[in-house]
């Protein structure tokens, strides 16, 4: 395998009051095609959103 370098950048922003977190995240900013191990398909980029919302706000 040959080795590979990539680059995971990632945002989040909450309103504590309201209970809301929104999350960004990008894993192989620069889409470095690679393997993570033998066998495995090849990665480019990956993106994902995360929206959560908590009901307990106690603490």
């Amino acid at each position: 395998m040959q080795s590979y370098t990539v680059l995971d950048v990632g945002i989040g922003y909450a309103i504590h009051k309201a209970g809301f977190r929104a999350d960004l995240g990008i894993n192989n900013l620069f889409n470095s095609d690679h393997r993570e191990f033998v066998g495995a398909p090849r990665l480019g980029r990956i993106a994902m959103i995360r929206l959560t919302y908590t009901t307990d706000r106690s603490g």
